[in-house]
């Protein structure tokens, strides 16, 4: 409209020379989509962080897959999103795959492109989008129902180098998030497996061992006269245990527990 009107002005006062605005309707299209692109990444950036500002345990417990399921989410808002004058290279550039298959050519040609600013904003929320997705498996591992003080030192501080002072009472889903790289390690996840198997079957042997001790403290011997009469002339009484095959079998499965 504005244009129109110049064009307009232009013409009322025979002005000879009427100035040409062929790029400035590309411009306007640019501004349009960059400032989309910043509004969709500073709503990324917020809906993330509420995300990081959970403490580990209540996360854990509503549910485990949350940041997967928001990765998937908001890839889908990228790529319902990155659709519009001057973002056919989106797609181009693999949006919808790991964004480091884009090639030398494909990189230059974003630069060139006037929505270049916004179309690095939309491969740098799928570069993190994908970062989750792949430490997603190693998480789900890292729910530590089972595990105890040494269990999370081990994890924590022992493989993913976080301080000293984040315990399992500070510990937040952030801290995870600062550690994304290092979760998506392979061996990270062939760690976290070990562990957790290793923290069950330690639960498993805490409380045979508890079963075993209520069992030995209340276990009751029922005994029965011997009807030894010889014995019971010289002052000595024998008792038999009754129900002795009874108990030797539920002894055979006490110990079982600890095989």
């Amino acid at each position: 409209a504005r244009v129109a009107e110049l064009i307009e002005n232009f013409a009322s006062f025979n002005v000879p020379s009427v100035p040409r605005f062929e790029q400035l309707e590309s411009l306007a299209s640019d501004l349009q989509v960059t400032s989309e692109s910043w509004r969709l990444l500073a709503d990324y950036k917020m809906a993330l962080q509420e995300l990081g500002d959970q403490d580990w345990i209540s996360y854990r417990e509503a549910n485990i897959f949350a940041l997967q399921d928001f990765a998937t989410q908001w890839s889908n808002k990228i790529k319902v999103h990155a659709v519009g004058p001057g973002t056919e290279l989106i797609q181009k550039t693999r949006l919808s795959t790991n964004t480091s298959e884009a090639s030398d050519e494909e990189s230059s040609a974003l630069k060139m492109n006037n929505c270049s600013r916004a179309i690095e904003i939309f491969l740098h929320m799928r570069e993190e989008l994908d970062r989750i997705k792949l430490a997603g498996t190693s998480l789900t591992y890292c729910h530590g129902k089972d595990f105890r003080e040494e269990h999370w030192s081990a994890l924590l501080q022992g493989k993913l180098g976080l301080s000293k002072d984040v315990r399992l009472e500070s510990l937040k889903v952030s801290h995870f998030l600062s550690v994304l790289d290092k979760l998506s390690e392979t061996n990270t996840l062939q760690f976290v497996k070990q562990l957790q198997t290793k923290a069950q079957g330690e639960v498993i042997i805490r409380e045979a061992l508890q079963e075993l001790e209520v069992w030995a403290k209340t276990a009751e011997f029922h005994l029965i006269d011997s009807g030894v009469s010889a014995q019971r002339q010289r002052g000595c009484e024998i008792k038999i245990i009754k129900d002795w095959k009874d108990l030797f079998s539920e002894l055979c499965d006490k110990r079982s527990l600890l095989s």
